[in-house]
């Protein structure tokens, strides 16, 4: 047994059934508090000095920060939604939510060890990146308007989260907080890439043996038909050293 089966076992007394859209909620009054009182943003960032001087909501409250506190990010919350329902389908409600739970704890950890600030941004592409494993193909549209698939989208999300962590020197914040993906989905993803490749050269080893044979002597310079294609057809070398057959001979001069 696994050791996400084995954690699936035991967190089957603390399943959240609909965790996400407990998440969304928050979120969603997060958004509307911030909206409505500036000020208070800055009491919801995980910052672990400000932890350890006694505001340990803050433990709790970054995971509900909103990407932005424009009208836009009502598209992102629709979203979260629409991939929370597809994960608990796809994944089961103790699942996902020892999922959430670990990335939770992956992220309040890599803010404490590494002293970074913590935000959703790598709990919520976490998210993302399971959902696009599970449902790689499916098709959504982005703000509505624009058709893409998850795959491309989480791949996008992934390359640029990569590039910001490595430009400011967050790798090790970033390859921990995304732990939990790791953990649930690493595996197979490297047992999938190693079948694949299998299958590919089993494909290609196949080809070259079924491969048909395509030396020959004479080809007409003409129609390109050679001996092999039409054992019975002639062939002459012409003056210009090359081969006609019997059909096309009359266009080109012989050699003696």
């Amino acid at each position: 047994m696994s050791l996400p089966d084995k954690l699936e076992r035991l967190a089957r007394p603390i399943t959240v059934p609909g965790l996400i859209r407990y998440v969304a909620l928050f979120s969603s009054a997060a958004f509307i508090v911030g909206l409505a009182f500036p000020n208070t943003r800055e009491l919801l960032p995980l910052v672990p000095a400000a932890v350890l001087s006694g505001e340990v909501w803050r433990l709790l409250t970054f995971a509900f920060i909103p990407s932005s506190f424009s009208l836009f990010w009502i598209f992102a919350l629709m979203f979260l939604f629409y991939i929370g329902d597809a994960l608990e389908e796809g994944m089961g409600a103790t699942r996902l939510t020892v999922f959430y739970l670990l990335g939770w704890v992956a992220s309040v950890a890599a803010s404490f060890i590494f002293g970074s600030v913590g935000t959703p941004l790598y709990l919520n592409l976490s998210l993302l990146l399971a959902f696009a494993t599970l449902f790689p193909n499916m098709q959504i549209s982005l703000y509505l308007i624009f058709p893409v698939k998850v795959k491309w989208l989480a791949l996008f999300a992934l390359a640029g989260s990569l590039a910001v962590a490595g430009f400011s020197g967050n790798l090790p914040t970033f390859f921990l907080c995304l732990g939990n993906y790791f953990l649930f989905f690493g595996l197979d993803m490297i047992r999938n890439f190693k079948t694949n490749r299998e299958i590919a050269q089993r494909r290609h080893e196949f080809r070259e043996k079924t491969k048909p044979e395509t030396s020959f002597l004479h080809q007409c310079k003409i129609c390109g038909r050679t001996e092999q294609s039409d054992p019975e057809l002639e062939f002459r070398v012409a003056a210009d050293g090359e081969d006609y057959c019997a059909e096309h001979l009359p266009q080109r001069p012989m050699s003696p």
